[in-house]
Protein backbone atom coordinates (compact mmCIF):
# COMPACT_ATOMS: atom_id res chain seq x y z
CA UNK A 1 0.00 0.00 0.00
CA UNK A 2 2.81 2.24 0.94
CA UNK A 3 4.04 1.54 -2.40
CA UNK A 4 0.89 2.45 -4.50
CA UNK A 5 0.93 6.16 -2.40
CA UNK A 6 4.16 6.42 -3.05
CA UNK A 7 3.84 5.96 -6.84
CA UNK A 8 0.76 8.16 -7.12
CA UNK A 9 2.61 10.85 -4.97
CA UNK A 10 5.26 11.00 -7.40
CA UNK A 11 3.28 10.65 -10.38
CA UNK A 12 1.23 14.06 -8.98
CA UNK A 13 4.34 15.46 -8.11
CA UNK A 14 6.00 15.10 -11.86
CA UNK A 15 2.76 16.05 -13.26
CA UNK A 16 2.94 19.38 -11.14
CA UNK A 17 6.61 19.68 -12.13
CA UNK A 18 5.99 19.15 -15.90
CA UNK A 19 3.78 22.40 -16.11
CA UNK A 20 5.63 24.80 -16.63
CA UNK A 21 3.28 28.58 -16.61
CA UNK A 22 5.25 30.81 -18.61
CA UNK A 23 5.93 27.98 -21.42
CA UNK A 24 2.02 27.83 -22.28
CA UNK A 25 0.73 28.47 -25.97
CA UNK A 26 -0.31 32.00 -24.33
CA UNK A 27 3.50 32.83 -23.25
CA UNK A 28 4.82 31.75 -26.92
CA UNK A 29 2.53 34.28 -29.29
CA UNK A 30 4.45 36.84 -30.34
CA UNK A 31 1.50 39.18 -30.07
CA UNK A 32 2.07 39.10 -26.69
CA UNK A 33 5.80 40.04 -26.92
CA UNK A 34 5.16 43.90 -26.13
CA UNK A 35 3.41 43.01 -22.68
CA UNK A 36 7.12 41.17 -21.54
CA UNK A 37 5.22 37.66 -21.63
CA UNK A 38 7.40 35.70 -24.11
CA UNK A 39 10.80 35.80 -23.51
CA UNK A 40 11.69 34.34 -26.79
CA UNK A 41 11.07 38.11 -28.65
CA UNK A 42 13.41 39.32 -30.10
CA UNK A 43 14.87 42.06 -31.00
CA UNK A 44 14.05 43.46 -27.16
CA UNK A 45 15.11 46.75 -28.02
CA UNK A 46 12.14 47.25 -30.45
CA UNK A 47 9.73 45.91 -28.50
CA UNK A 48 6.91 48.54 -27.59
CA UNK A 49 5.65 48.87 -23.91
CA UNK A 50 2.04 48.64 -23.09
CA UNK A 51 1.25 52.67 -22.74
CA UNK A 52 1.51 53.56 -19.61
CA UNK A 53 -1.52 54.66 -17.14
CA UNK A 54 -2.94 58.09 -17.56
CA UNK A 55 -2.59 59.75 -14.02
CA UNK A 56 -5.76 61.64 -12.95
CA UNK A 57 -4.97 65.06 -14.13
CA UNK A 58 -8.14 67.35 -13.90
CA UNK A 59 -7.68 69.49 -17.26
CA UNK A 60 -10.28 71.52 -19.06
CA UNK A 61 -11.61 70.68 -22.10
CA UNK A 62 -14.11 73.13 -22.45
CA UNK A 63 -14.35 77.49 -22.85
CA UNK A 64 -17.35 79.34 -21.98
CA UNK A 65 -17.96 81.58 -25.12
CA UNK A 66 -20.35 84.14 -26.13
CA UNK A 67 -21.19 84.67 -29.51
CA UNK A 68 -22.61 86.89 -31.77
CA UNK A 69 -25.16 86.97 -34.72
CA UNK A 70 -27.58 88.97 -36.39
CA UNK A 71 -31.57 88.64 -36.47
CA UNK A 72 -33.74 88.63 -39.59
CA UNK A 73 -34.26 92.54 -38.42
CA UNK A 74 -30.45 93.21 -38.30
CA UNK A 75 -30.52 93.06 -34.35
CA UNK A 76 -27.50 91.85 -32.70
CA UNK A 77 -28.19 88.58 -30.66
CA UNK A 78 -25.61 87.41 -28.17
CA UNK A 79 -25.37 83.58 -27.76
CA UNK A 80 -23.84 82.29 -24.17
CA UNK A 81 -22.80 78.36 -24.34
CA UNK A 82 -19.95 75.79 -23.50
CA UNK A 83 -17.53 75.20 -26.37
CA UNK A 84 -15.79 71.83 -26.16
CA UNK A 85 -12.26 71.30 -27.19
CA UNK A 86 -10.52 68.57 -29.13
CA UNK A 87 -8.92 66.28 -26.48
CA UNK A 88 -5.67 66.12 -28.56
CA UNK A 89 -5.17 69.69 -28.81
CA UNK A 90 -6.40 70.59 -25.81
CA UNK A 91 -6.54 74.69 -26.97
CA UNK A 92 -8.02 76.80 -29.31
CA UNK A 93 -7.02 77.06 -32.80
CA UNK A 94 -8.51 79.08 -35.94
CA UNK A 95 -11.02 76.72 -36.98
CA UNK A 96 -12.83 76.66 -33.55
CA UNK A 97 -13.75 80.53 -33.49
CA UNK A 98 -15.72 79.43 -36.83
CA UNK A 99 -17.41 76.55 -35.29
CA UNK A 100 -18.33 78.54 -32.17
CA UNK A 101 -20.45 81.27 -34.58
CA UNK A 102 -21.89 78.59 -36.97
CA UNK A 103 -22.67 77.01 -33.71
CA UNK A 104 -24.05 80.27 -31.95
CA UNK A 105 -25.68 80.87 -35.69
CA UNK A 106 -27.68 77.54 -35.83
CA UNK A 107 -29.03 78.01 -32.59
CA UNK A 108 -30.31 81.49 -34.03
CA UNK A 109 -31.64 79.98 -37.05
CA UNK A 110 -33.87 77.28 -34.84
CA UNK A 111 -35.56 79.51 -33.07
CA UNK A 112 -38.31 81.26 -35.82
CA UNK A 113 -38.75 84.76 -33.99
CA UNK A 114 -35.20 85.35 -35.16
CA UNK A 115 -34.70 83.73 -38.24
CA UNK A 116 -33.15 84.04 -40.73
CA UNK A 117 -29.99 85.10 -38.90
CA UNK A 118 -26.68 86.41 -40.41
CA UNK A 119 -23.26 85.57 -38.62
CA UNK A 120 -21.47 88.27 -37.28
CA UNK A 121 -18.50 85.61 -37.26
CA UNK A 122 -17.59 87.18 -33.65
CA UNK A 123 -17.17 84.70 -30.44
CA UNK A 124 -14.96 85.59 -27.42
CA UNK A 125 -13.88 83.57 -24.27
CA UNK A 126 -13.62 83.59 -20.79
CA UNK A 127 -11.76 87.14 -20.54
CA UNK A 128 -12.86 88.02 -23.85
CA UNK A 129 -15.98 90.36 -24.91
CA UNK A 130 -17.83 91.68 -27.58
CA UNK A 131 -19.14 95.63 -27.99
CA UNK A 132 -21.49 96.07 -30.03
CA UNK A 133 -21.95 100.32 -31.37
CA UNK A 134 -24.97 101.59 -32.79
CA UNK A 135 -25.22 104.48 -35.23
CA UNK A 136 -28.19 105.36 -37.50
CA UNK A 137 -29.54 101.71 -36.87
CA UNK A 138 -26.26 99.92 -38.09
CA UNK A 139 -24.70 98.30 -35.95
CA UNK A 140 -21.00 97.84 -35.68
CA UNK A 141 -19.28 94.79 -33.62
CA UNK A 142 -15.91 94.02 -32.76
CA UNK A 143 -14.16 91.48 -29.40
CA UNK A 144 -11.37 92.29 -27.74
CA UNK A 145 -9.46 90.74 -24.85
CA UNK A 146 -11.40 92.84 -22.41
CA UNK A 147 -14.45 94.97 -22.80
CA UNK A 148 -12.79 98.50 -22.51
CA UNK A 149 -10.27 97.11 -25.65
CA UNK A 150 -13.70 96.13 -27.96
CA UNK A 151 -15.15 99.03 -27.12
CA UNK A 152 -12.69 100.96 -28.41
CA UNK A 153 -12.09 99.13 -31.15
CA UNK A 154 -15.57 99.00 -32.18
CA UNK A 155 -16.25 102.52 -31.81
CA UNK A 156 -13.69 103.19 -33.77
CA UNK A 157 -14.88 101.57 -36.46
CA UNK A 158 -18.25 103.34 -36.19
CA UNK A 159 -16.16 106.37 -36.38
CA UNK A 160 -14.28 105.53 -39.35
CA UNK A 161 -17.11 104.53 -41.00
CA UNK A 162 -20.38 105.91 -39.96
CA UNK A 163 -21.65 108.95 -41.76
CA UNK A 164 -21.89 110.56 -38.91
CA UNK A 165 -19.32 109.57 -36.19
CA UNK A 166 -20.89 111.50 -33.48
CA UNK A 167 -24.05 109.62 -33.01
CA UNK A 168 -22.17 106.19 -32.62
CA UNK A 169 -22.79 104.47 -29.13
CA UNK A 170 -22.56 101.79 -27.12
CA UNK A 171 -25.40 99.29 -27.73
CA UNK A 172 -24.49 96.21 -25.48
CA UNK A 173 -21.25 94.85 -24.28
CA UNK A 174 -20.94 90.85 -23.53
CA UNK A 175 -18.78 88.61 -21.65
CA UNK A 176 -19.13 84.45 -21.34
Amino acid sequence: MKKLLFVLFTLFSLNALAVDPTQGPLQQDPALCAYGYNPNCYPRNNVKLPPSPIPNIITKFYEKYVALTYTRDGTPLFHRDIYYLDIDVGFLESSDWERMSILALNKCNKNSQYAPCKSSNLAAILDGCIAVIESQNKFYADAGRGCEEAKKVAMRRCQKTDSKPKSCKIYALEQP
